[in-house]
Order: C-alpha cells, then structure tokens, then sequence
C-alpha cells in the first residue's frame, strides 16, 4: 500500500519480497495480449517507489533500470517510464545519476529527437539529462570526464536538441522544462568546452541569461560562462618586479597615466609608496648590519610591513656584528630571528605582525593560523591580524575581512585588501549559490547577501583604492560582472550605464601594460567580461523570445525580480550581518519534509535527511536530540560538525 507513510514503512521491511513479485508479473505477462498495460502499471510502481531515497537505491542495485529503459522505447509505456526515471534522477545521489547517465542517454537522445513537438516526452527527457548531466559535470571538480564517457553521452547532440526545443516553444515553453534546460546548458562547459563551444548558440543562451529580470537566470547564466573560463586561465596576482619599480622611478608616464596617479595623489600610490619604503628597508638593513640589533630591525621593518604589501623583498643580509651569527642570510629568513629577539623584549604585537609576515610569504597556513588566532585573543584591535588570517583563504576568509574592518586605524593597503579578498570570495559563493536553489529554498538568502557583500566591498575598493592598486584591474572586472547579475536588463547592452566603471576598467589596463609591459592578464575573470562584452548585443537579439519568456516566471522558480527582492532587504541586512560577525556560513533553513501523491492521490510526507536532504520513511532519528534524521550512518557522522552546535548530545550517537 503506498497510499501511506505506513506502507513505505512496511516495505522498507519486506523489499526483497515485494520487488520478487513485481519481477516475476513482468517476467510473466511480458509478450503476452496487454502487457504493455501491465508493464506500464510495475514502471508506475517503480516510480512510487523512488520517490523513497533508501528505496529507490534499493531498486537501483536490483536492476530495475532494465525495465525501465524497455519501458521508455515503447510509445505506449513511454511516459510511465519518463515519469519513473524523472523521480529517481529527481533526488538521487550522484553514483546512481552518473550509472543513470551512461546507461539511460543513448535511449533518450532519440527519444527526445523524436519527440521535439511531444511536450510531455521532451520535458522529462530534459529534464533527466538536466539531473545526470549535472551529476556527471559539476562533482569532482579537478578531475576530468574522460573522452568515451563524453562520446556516450552525445553531449553536442544533447545540446544541439535542446536549444532547438527551448527555441521552437519560444513563449509556450513550460517553466520547468525551461528551468532545467538552462540548467543542463550551464552545467556542460565545467568538464566539456569543446562541446559546448561548438554550437556558439549555447554561449549566446548563457548571455541571454543575464538579460532575464530573474536573478536566478543570471546567475544560472554568468557561472555557466565562469565555468567556460576555466582552462588555461592565468593568475590576477601581480608582484611588483624590477621592471615596474624601474618604470616608476623613471616618472616619465603617459599622460592619462600621470593624470590617474597626480589626481588621487602621487605620494598615496602603492608604486612610490613601495620605493620610499624600499630606500627604508635598505637603511634598516645597513643599520642592523652595523649595531647586530635585531629588535630594532624587527621594529622598522613592522613600520613597513603595515605601509605597504611589498614590504619585505628578497636579498641577502650581511650581519657581521651580530654574535652568534645566525644561521639565515636571506632578509626574508631573518624574520622570525627579528620577532623572537621583539618577544624578549615583551613586544608581543610588533613580534606577531613580524612573524605572520613571514608565515604569508612561506604560505605556511597551519602555523600561521595558530599563531594568528593567538595574536587575535590577546589583542583584537590590531588590522594586519585579520588581514593575515584572511589570507589563508579558508571558508572563514570573508569573517577576517569583515572583522578586520571593524578596526580602528587601517593602514590604507589593508583596508583595500580587506575589501578586495571579502568581494573575491562573496562574489564567487553568490554565484555559484544562487545558481543551483530556487528563491524559496534553504540557501537563496544566503547567496543573495553574498551578492550584496561582494557588491559593497568591490565599490569601496575601486571608489577609494589607489589607480595603480595591484587588484585595481580584477576589481573592476569583478564590478562590471556583479553589476550585470544584479541590474540584469535594466542596463542596455551598450552597458552606457556603467561607462564610468568602464572607462576607469580601460584606464586600468592601461595601467598595467605600462608597469608590466604585458597585455591584460587572461584570467577567468577577464576573459568571462570580454566575452559577454563582445557578444551582449546579439545575444540579446537572438534569444530575445527566450528573454521575454523568462519574464513571465511562476513566482519563487528560479529566483525573485528586483522588487521582491527590495521587500527582503531588511532580512538579507541582518543575514549579511550575521555573516560578516559571526563567521562560518549563514546558517541554512532546514529543508522542510517532502510532500508527494500517493497511489490513490492523498498526499505522503516523508521527512528528508539533514545531510542530504534527500526523503525517506526509514530515516534514523539522532538518539539524543530526535530532531535531525539521516538516511544511514555515515550521513548521520558526515553532518555531526553542524550537527554538534545544536544537538544535546556531547558525543554522536549511532
């Protein structure tokens, strides 16, 4: 009987019986006069029973899959089995999916080239590639699909049948087909850019994303590009080489170079600031190799390490005097020499911002965050500790920022560095967030002040950073991109609404090809700017019925327009303040139990599991505080570092 959360429970009890019987009906009445009905009504089954995450693996490892596919390439069995595999591509775990995809999308290719003007067939065929593909694109990120499992999988078929039925339909297309298409597009160029670059519709769909008045489409859209970009990309970061201290010292600049600098104020420049710190470094040096002071040199080179990043570069010491010798001879080495001989003399702070220098520069995170968290404890008030901590890049990098820029008294290069590294990581979770949850689910909150974070933070930093700011240049690459998620269409595709953003984008890499004697850096960032810049306008022209179709949205699918989001501003202040105090992640809204038709249409609820969120009847209770629910052990232990903030329990119960 699944006409009831009972019955789910009961056959959770006798599967292998159950299943028994359904395997020897079909064994029984296949061949026979109307056993397409019957084979209809066991698929049926099946798909009832998937809506159960434990069942449904259940029936997946005792081979279900076979019927389902002789199902599926019938005409009259065909929808119960698209139904079935729908619910069981729906919410299934990502080993079943990637077998799903490789054994079911050599049957639904043909199925869905047959069936472009069959919306009931088309719409669950895209819709279970949209589950598998994802499945198969976006996990494992560094590891690549390899070459036969992409030749199985048809990919450039699947995406050339796709974008033919979204624009065949045009304003007809329904939402979730239309949903899960963009979906199935976006997840491709992460693992299979070739495929996706062969058909320049595809990268002109993902522009036209950004013109939806849907925040969900244009996130869905810019990731889709950002993935796109991530092959042979190059490195923003910038050191300052001899070359540009040499252009610099030699003042002869072109004129709007000249004009950029003189106007914010020479003397405020990161370039003349790292020479004159520079000719101090040096003085230091020399003094320290006459008197042996190590104190005293630890003293002037913390002066410098809090006026500029570029504070310490590499060269040999020459410290005759200093007794014993010590066993470094790179200035660079010297620096835990210098805080240790700080810390006798009880100067802890100026002994810390030493010694997290040199962590930084040797990118030794372990120690750097016990020696910064340490130096935190004992005194908060100090920037260049949070500025240090964030430079781990940890899930924790946005909490040191914003900490950081509570201080009193920020050294200009910390603050902007603040700012610059809290937009870097806001606005990469944003993206990724908002593209993958609906405006209703767990999530979407989160990803929304993430957005309004990165925004803030890119906006202080190119509105108050020096012009020849090493992350001047990415800064506004990143700015143009927020600005086109979140005013979508309101700007026009000549962007002439941001032409001041764009004009100073120009300026910068001006900037940079005089002191770096380079082109603009191709980073993943720059590269997904020129892209939609080149393309915007004829992407816009071409998908401008897709666009229009995005307009007319079920609301909370995919994302709110502008004044919804403008009647939650006051709930994603306090998100965002909880964000920026507090650290870690928004805490997530639970995902509420799953609700489905039984057999007999009454409506089913099954409790979904905290980890995975994916619903079962059988789900074990945690034994201490019989709120959360996990399918199986290792979903209970998987979750127990959230878990244990709330949980009653001072140990995890199995």
């Amino acid at each position: 009987d699944l006409s009831s959360r009972h019955g789910f429970k009961q056959l959770h009890k006798n599967f292998a019986a159950a299943f028994s019987r359904l395997d020897q009906c079909w064994n029984k009445y296949q061949g026979t006069y109307g056993s397409k009905h019957v084979m209809g009504g066991i698929v049926t089954v099946y798909g009832r029973m998937a809506t159960d995450s434990i069942l449904r693996n259940q029936l997946h490892k005792s081979g279900f899959l076979s019927k389902v596919l002789i199902a599926i390439q019938d005409p009259i069995t065909r929808v119960q089995g698209l139904q079935t595999l729908h619910t069981v591509t729906h919410h299934g775990g990502s080993e079943i999916r990637d077998d799903i995809a490789l054994k079911t999308t050599p049957v639904l290719v043909p199925v869905l080239q047959e069936s472009l003007e069959d919306d009931e067939a088309a719409e669950y065929c895209i819709s279970i590639l949209s589950h598998t593909f994802a499945s198969v694109f976006l996990k494992d990120l560094e590891i690549q699909v390899p070459a036969e499992t992409l030749r199985q999988l048809q990919v450039s078929k699947v995406i050339d049948l796709t974008l033919d039925r979204i624009q065949r339909k045009g304003l007809d297309l329904d939402t979730s087909e239309l949903t899960h298409g963009v979906s199935l597009i976006a997840a491709i160029p992460l693992k299979d850019q070739r495929s996706f670059m062969k058909n320049p519709k595809a990268l002109r769909l993902m522009i036209a994303c950004l013109r939806s008045p849907f925040l969900g489409f244009r996130c869905q859209g810019m990731v889709a590009l950002y993935r796109l970009h991530t092959v042979d990309v190059v490195d923003e970061r910038r050191d300052m080489s001899p070359l540009v201290m040499m252009k610099a010292a030699s003042g002869n600049y072109p004129r709007q170079i000249k004009e950029a600098l003189t106007t914010y104020g020479l003397e405020r420049c990161d370039i003349n600031i790292m020479m004159y710190i520079n000719s101090t470094m040096h003085d230091a040096i020399l003094q320290c190799s006459r008197d042996g002071d190590l104190a005293k040199l630890g003293k002037a080179l913390a002066q410098n390490i809090m006026a500029t990043e570029y504070s310490i570069p590499s060269g040999n010491m020459y410290l005759d005097r200093v007794k014993p010798r010590p066993p470094f001879v790179d200035w660079v080495d010297g620096l835990p020499y210098c805080a240790k001989a700080l810390r006798a003399q009880n100067d802890f702070d100026t002994a810390d911002i030493i010694e997290l220098k040199y962590l930084i520069m040797k990118r030794n995170w372990d120690v750097l965050d016990r020696v910064g968290k340490a130096a935190i404890a004992r005194n908060p008030k100090i920037p260049f500790f949070y500025y240090a901590m964030m430079m781990k890049s940890d899930k924790d990098m946005i909490k040191w920022a914003k900490k950081g820029l509570q201080c009193e008294q920020i050294p200009p290069y910390i603050r902007w560095g603040l700012h610059y590294y809290a937009a870097w990581r806001a606005m990469d979770r944003a993206f990724e967030g908002l593209a993958e949850v609906n405006m209703d689910e767990p999530g979407w909150e989160e990803g929304v002040a993430y957005l309004r974070c990165a925004y803030q933070d890119l906006k202080a930093y190119i509105d108050g950073a020096p012009p020849d700011s090493k992350s001047m240049l990415p800064a506004l690459n990143r700015f143009i991109l927020v600005r086109m998620i979140m005013d979508g269409p309101a700007l026009g595709t000549d962007l002439k609404e941001i032409s001041d953003i764009l004009e100073k984008q120009r300026g910068a890499e001006e900037l940079h090809e005089f002191f770096w004697g380079t082109d603009p850096p191709a980073t993943q960032v720059n590269r997904t700017r020129k892209h939609i810049m080149d393309n915007l306008a004829k992407s816009t022209e071409e998908w401008k019925v897709f666009i229009e179709r995005t307009a007319i949205m079920t609301p909370g699918i995919l994302g709110a327009q502008d004044d919804k989001q403008d009647e939650n501003n006051q709930s994603l202040e306090k998100a965002l303040d909880v964000m920026q105090l507090d650290g870690e992640h928004i805490e997530h809204k639970a995902y509420g139990s799953y609700m489905f038709s039984g057999m007999n249409d009454k409506k089913i609820e099954l409790y979904r599991c905290t980890r995975c969120h994916n619903p079962s009847a059988a789900l074990r209770k945690c034994s201490r505080c019989g709120n959360s629910r996990y399918c199986d052990a290792e979903c209970q232990k998987q979750d127990w570092k959230n878990h244990k903030k709330v949980c009653k329990s001072a140990e995890i119960s199995a």
